[in-house]
């Protein structure tokens, strides 16, 4: 049995200020069984090369962002993200094949991630960042240091890091290494 997800989403891909018009798509089908759920546009280097080139072409304006913008853009994700959660689990699974609960958790984790780094926003100085906020974190704890992006098509303001718990704090651990 054929199955589409009844999600509206864009015909092309994200490009620039706009969306591009694939030059393909490609079925998207249920591991489970094969069948065909939807299609998803597939693009080339030409796109690849006119994202990178107007990412570089914004990088200093998306620097120079306040963070109260910043922090403004983070927790709207978050909340169009979790507006959007149901249909969005049912996605994953019927793109992943993995079980219900598996996906609200992972979707859970994409919504907490991204209200954490909205609330996280207005601490610019570099720290260690929370992980276990969510059971399947336990442990865990990441560090981010805010830099200019890198041109690329996944550019990204800043990095995160999952690390092991510490036997000593990061800080004592660097000047022990000197």
């Amino acid at each position: 049995m054929t199955r589409r997800h009844t999600m509206t989403r864009p015909a092309g891909l994200p490009v620039g200020d706009g969306w591009a018009a694939a030059p393909e798509r490609r079925a998207v089908r249920f591991p489970y069984d094969g069948s065909e759920i939807g299609t998803a546009p597939v693009g080339d280097a030409e796109l690849a090369a006119r994202a990178v080139e107007h990412a570089a072409a914004i990088s200093g304006r998306v620097g120079r962002l306040t963070a109260g913008v910043r922090r403004q853009v983070l927790a709207g994700v978050a909340d169009a993200l979790a507006d959007a959660a149901p249909e969005l689990v049912d996605l994953l699974v019927l793109e992943t094949g993995k079980p219900l609960v598996d996906c609200r958790v992972e979707m859970a984790r994409a919504v907490a991630t991204w209200q954490s780094a909205a609330d996280e926003v207005a601490q610019l100085h570099g720290e260690t960042v929370p992980l276990d906020l969510q059971a399947s974190g336990e442990g865990l704890f990441g560090f981010w240091t805010r830099r200019p992006s890198a041109s690329s098509s996944a550019s990204r303001a800043s990095t995160i890091r999952s690390c092991s718990p510490p036997t000593r704090s990061p800080r004592r651990s660097r000047r022990a290494a000197r």
